[in-house]
Formats: structure tokens, C-alpha cells, sequence
């Protein structure tokens, strides 16, 4: 500090005082340029800068599920057959009431065990579902409408169960495409479904809702028979599509594995 310039840069304060050019005060530094910024609140990992870990589906865990729905569909083509066998009975004069009645416990047993498959296969979808789609989405899919939670959660909304539990998978199916390349980002959006996989859920609902709402038993019609047997027709045949729907996904969705040769196994 003086009272008067002693250098070139000295600068004149308002007290009236000369300073040295170290001490002026100089502007605000700019914020830095390559400090990271927090990412925007995303809870469903869709931000692009978010690269999520890669998943894969197991091979135990498609081949089981695909052996239990296998199994189910059997079981109900057997049951309809049998209900059918029940139903020509009732329409041959010549057969006991007896004999109807002997079918068509074979065929209530039969279905019986078939529940008990639809049930088992039933839990096993929810889980491979959950894990399918957290493997496509890992793949760095972007604009996904739905998640994980609604693989299992969509099944258990009266009405909604009869179509959202279809359009997730459509997603696994679309992003799980052999063709995109990774990250595939919003390109899996345009990606055709698998055919068999529409198949597998119009038979099902058309079975489902046939097998509800008919009433088989022996105090009403026998036409019911009738009904009962396609209901259980058209589920044992979507079990087939829906069988090949998740041996197909779940070979997409499968780790390569590296072979005694180093290279991956297709």
C-alpha cells in the first residue's frame, strides 16, 4: 500500500491508496468444466450415461420351465381328450350313465394334475420373467415402457392380467433380438415379435376363459363336456408355443460359453 503508484500495475483503491497488482482483486474463477455432474433422478436405469451391469439367463432355469409347461401341456391335451371321449358317450344311446361317469373322473384327475403343473409352472414363469427382462434390459435398452416389478406384478391385476403380462413380454422379446447390436438403445422398439409367441397367448386366453366359464358338470348339459374339451385343447396347444417362446428368448438371453477352443459356443 502507498500513496502513490510505485510500479506499473498498481491499481488506486476507493480509500485512496495505491496497491500492489497481486492484490487487485480479480473476477470469480468459472466453475470447472470437467467436474461431474450428478445424473438426473432415473429409477428405472433408463438415463443413456447409465451403463447397467450385464445379466444372462441360466440354462437350468429355461429348460426347467419349459419342461414343466411341456408336462402341463400334455396333461391338458389328455384331459381334453378324455373329455371328449365323455361327451361322445353322452351322446350314444347305447352307453351307461355308469360309463360317462367313469370318463369323466379320468378326465377331473387328469386335470387335476395338470393344475398342479399349471401352478408350479405358473411361479417358475414369474421368476424366469423377472430375470429375462433384467437380462434384456441390460443390454442398454432405452424408452422401455415397462420394468422387472411389472413382470411378476402384472400378473396379479384382475382383468389388466389378461394383457399387460403379454405386452412385457413383448419387450423381453423385442429387446432380446439376436440382431441389435450392444447397447442397443432404442433400436429394439423396432424389432418384429416372435410369432408363436402371439399364438401361445391368444390359445391361452381362449382356453382360460373356455375352461371358467363352462360348466362341466354332471347335473348340467353334457355340451359342456364339449366346451371344457376345447378349453383344454387350446391350452395344452398354447403350452407348445409358449414352450418354444422361452427356449427361444432364453438361448438369446443365455452367457456364451467359451469352448475347449477359446471360442464362444452359438
Amino acid at each position: 500500500m502507498s500513496d502513490r503508484q510505485l510500479g506499473e500495475g498498481w491499481w488506486l483503491a476507493s480509500d485512496g491508496k495505491w496497491y500492489p497488482p497481486q492484490s487487485r482483486p480479480g473476477a470469480p474463477a468459472p466453475p470447472p468444466t470437467n467436474t461431474p455432474t450428478s445424473p438426473e433422478h432415473d429409477p428405472y436405469g433408463q438415463t443413456s450415461g447409465i451403463v447397467l451391469p450385464r445379466t444372462y439367463v441360466s440354462y437350468g432355469l429355461t429348460g426347467t420351465l419349459a419342461g414343466i409347461v411341456i408336462a402341463a401341456a400334455a396333461l391338458s391335451g389328455v384331459a381334453a381328450i378324455l373329455f371328449v371321449r365323455a361327451w361322445l358317450l353322452a351322446q350314444d344311446d347305447a352307453s351307461s350313465f355308469g360309463e360317462i361317469v367313469e370318463v369323466w373322473d379320468a378326465a377331473l384327475a387328469v386335470a387335476g394334475f395338470y393344475f398342479m403343473a399349471f401352478i408350479v409352472g405358473a411361479v417358475l414363469l414369474l421368476i424366469w420373467l423377472n430375470v429375462a427382462y433384467k437380462a434384456a434390459q441390460s443390454r442398454g435398452a432405452l424408452e422401455r415402457k415397462w420394468g422387472s416389478g411389472w413382470a411378476v406384478g402384472a400378473w396379479f391385476i384382475p382383468f389388466a392380467n389378461l394383457v399387460i403380462p403379454k405386452l412385457v413380454v413383448n419387450e423381453v422379446d423385442r429387446m432380446s433380438a439376436p440382431d441389435l447390436i450392444e447397447p442397443i438403445g432404442a433400436t429394439w422398439r423396432t424389432m418384429p415379435r416372435l410369432s408363436y409367441s402371439d399364438l401361445w397367448w391368444a390359445l391361452y386366453i381362449i382356453g382360460i376363459l373356455a375352461t371358467t366359464f363352462a360348466d362341466p358338470g354332471l347335473e348340467s348339459s353334457f355340451d359342456y363336456f364339449a366346451v371344457y374339451a376345447f378349453g383344454h385343447a387350446c391350452i395344452a396347444a398354447s403350452g407348445g408355443f409358449m414352450a418354444a417362446t422361452v427356449l427361444t428368448i432364453g438361448k438369446r438371453l443365455r452367457e456364451d460359453l467359451p469352448s475347449a477352443f477359446g471360442a464362444p459356443i452359438s
